[in-house]
């Protein structure tokens, strides 16, 4: 008995022991992105997160086959999954992108979108493999998401109680309210809340899955997530919140088969269902509140066309339409819509602070305006896909687990497409990392209900070209994060004018990878401001030229390179970039100020007269008033002077009429 006893342990914990072995590769891969990534940033970068992320995710990912290789765990790879349409139809979309860089005006830009597909195409499959490999993964993952929100709370709450309760202040400096500052470890308090809210499906599975202390720790997450991305105010969020909750519900009424649920039961969710609905509408409908910082006014707007920066958005969407409707079949290029779209947006009338946008905040219209037809049909198909196979885990035979897993990843997807549609997920890596999660436990839930026809595969023929990516991964991600650090030291330096160091920084953040800084600037545009401020406007005008071929339509890069063909003396040249830049910005003061300078030098007072006018009063600088005031004054007496002269040939012409007649 006693030696069955210890048989039994020991095989208990052999079991074990595999199990654990088992459990390494998804603790590797599911880890590291999911807890370690969200906390890795560089300081040194002018985008803290982007790029740093970037470049991690090619590492782990690189690594991880690294470690499949050197296990001899690269036989356990079911290389079936390929064949899974909407793995096809990923690597098509991927096809799309890259493919889409030889109808751009500037190809480097479309690197990063093509570096950041593949790595996402390749997660998803790797991603699909472990979950499917090892035993418990929905569990096991549901605890990382814990982990990681538990991260993720601390920072947010912290920065809240720290920044916006501890604050005297309401605003920031740039004028935003001060929960602004929320942002966790995101480059936005939007992204912030977007990202919590990715967390919610796993957490909620752990909730219902788990019986003990873990079930506790999942429900106080859900409710803190809840609780601060209320306080974020965050209304593409709020929304996809709602919309995945409430089709969540509907899947539960529809197939309550599947779910085993009571008629009782389905009575008390219907009644809740409906209730939540018709007050939800009745809130939103006939609401009403006179401060536009209430949580009931943030709500409200979301349906409001007009409220907060919603006419802005709706413009630059039409404007990107249009965008579309010129270029349908092959699109402007990966990473090329903030370059093409300056040419659709003067119509607008826009603010100078308005058109500093870099993407039109609407994912489907960014993939359609880039890629064209075809990339933003694949793009479609892999949400469309997704929700298919899990609406199929719903309907056929299987764990009741399964199919509340699945209704749970339906509405992480539902959310995140609704976020989508306001915001630009497509860009942030923290996002496409959750965006592969949920499409891999869906394909792995998938997989084991209806098993697609086994692929094989020659192992070299995936491993060799995926790694060579990776590495191109590496060195991309490692040159921008680079050529960020030496771009932000050459702004410090022009900025305390130094112009020989930040010329030295400039010449050293140039490489053959990217030639667009985070903010939308070409790189060639801070060297050339430096040579302009040192008074070498010859080699200035040489790299703004260069800048122009990167970013043709910057009205900021015309205007300056206007100066600097000014300033050497070619009056022009100088009118003619003044004038191409109020072309793209025709409300641009400094533009109009520097036209205005052209034209009183080649003696056009009426026209420099006319354009300091079209600047607003609330524009007009006291030197402004004061040329205002100069040239009126100018204007005046030359028309008087104009006048007397006119009277006096005028009599002239009377006297020799008089004086013919008397001959």
């Amino acid at each position: 008995m006693r030696t069955n006893t210890n048989m039994s342990k020991k095989n208990t914990n052999t079991a074990s022991h595999l199990l654990d072995d088992q459990s390494i590769p998804f603790y590797f891969l599911a880890g590291f992105l999911i807890v370690v990534m969200p906390v890795f940033y560089l300081s040194v970068a002018i985008d803290q997160v982007l790029m740093p992320r970037l470049l991690f995710l090619n590492i782990v990912l690189f690594s991880f086959l690294i470690y499949l290789i050197i296990r001899n765990q690269m036989n356990k790879i079911d290389f079936s999954i390929l064949r899974k349409p909407v793995v096809v139809v990923f690597f098509l979309y991927f096809l799309a992108t890259a493919f889409s860089m030889v109808f751009a005006n500037n190809s480097r830009e479309g690197l990063f979108d093509s570096v950041k597909t593949f790595d996402v195409l390749v997660l998803v499959f790797l991603l699909a493999n472990v979950f499917k490999n090892t035993p418990g993964w929905a569990e096991k993952l549901s605890k990382l998401m814990m982990a990681a929100g538990f991260v993720a709370l601390a920072i947010g709450y912290y920065q809240y109680l720290t920044f916006v309760v501890g604050s005297t202040e309401k605003l920031l400096p740039d004028g935003h309210e001060t929960i602004y500052i929320v942002k966790g470890l995101m480059a936005h308090k939007n992204q912030f809340s977007d990202y919590m809210m990715m967390l919610l499906p796993f957490l909620i599975f752990g909730a219902y899955r788990f019986k003990d202390k873990f079930r506790s720790i999942a429900i106080t997450l859900i409710i803190l997530i809840f609780v601060l991305i209320i306080l974020l105010q965050t209304r593409s969020v709020w929304t996809g919140i709602i919309i995945a909750l409430l089709i969540g519900f509907a899947l539960v009424l529809i197939f309550y088969k599947e779910y085993s649920l009571l008629r009782k039961t389905r009575n008390t969710i219907a009644i809740v269902f409906l209730a939540v609905v018709i007050t939800g509408a009745g809130i939103i409908a006939f609401g009403r509140s006179e401060n536009n910082n209430s949580y009931l006014s943030k709500l409200q707007s979301i349906i409001n066309p007009q409220a907060n920066n919603n006419p802005f958005r709706l413009k630059v969407w039409g404007a990107t339409l249009d965008l579309i409707k010129d270029n349908p079949l092959t699109g402007v290029g990966a990473g090329n819509w903030q370059l093409e779209i300056s040419k659709y947006l003067p119509s607008l009338n826009l603010a100078k602070q308005e058109m500093n946008w870099g993407r039109p905040h609407n994912d489907y219209l960014w993939a359609f305006a880039e890629k064209g037809i075809f990339g933003f049909i694949f793009y479609m198909l892999i949400f469309i896909i997704s929700l298919f196979y899990a609406f199929e885990i719903i309907r056929k035979p299987g764990e009741k687990d399964q199919k509340i897993l699945a209704v749970l990843l339906i509405g992480g997807l539902i959310s995140y497409m609704v976020v989508a549609f306001f915001t630009f997920t497509s860009e942030r890596i923290d996002h496409q990392v959750y965006l592969a999660v949920f499409i891999s436990a869906i394909i792995a839930v998938q997989q084991q209900q209806k098993p697609v026809r086994s692929l094989t595969f020659n192992r070299l023929t995936f491993t060799i070209p995926v790694l060579a990516m990776l590495i191109f991964g590496i060195i991309f991600g490692f040159a921008t994060v680079k050529q960020e650090f030496h771009l932000k030291e050459a702004h410090t330096f022009l900025n305390s004018g130094k112009w020989q160091k930040a010329i030295s920084e400039g010449q050293k953040a140039k490489n053959g990878f990217r030639n667009i800084e985070p903010e939308g600037m070409p790189v060639d545009c801070v060297i050339a401001q430096a040579y302009s401020n040192s008074g070498d406007n010859k080699t200035a005008i040489a790299y703004f030229n260069s800048a122009l071929l990167a970013h043709p339509y910057n009205f900021i890069v015309l205007n300056n390179l206007g100066k600097s063909y000014f300033l050497s003396g070619d009056v022009q040249n100088a009118k003619t970039y003044f004038e191409k830049a109020l072309t793209y910005l025709p409300t641009f003061t400094e533009s109009l100020v520097n036209l205005a300078s052209v034209e009183y030098t080649l003696k056009h007072k009426r026209k420099a007269y006319n354009l300091l006018l079209k600047i607003p009063n609330s524009q007009r600088t006291p030197e402004i008033r004061q040329n205002i005031k100069a040239l009126d004054k100018e204007l005046k007496r030359a028309a008087k002077r104009a006048a007397i002269k006119k009277e006096r040939q005028a009599r002239e012409q009377l006297n020799s009429k008089s004086s013919n007649e008397k001959k």
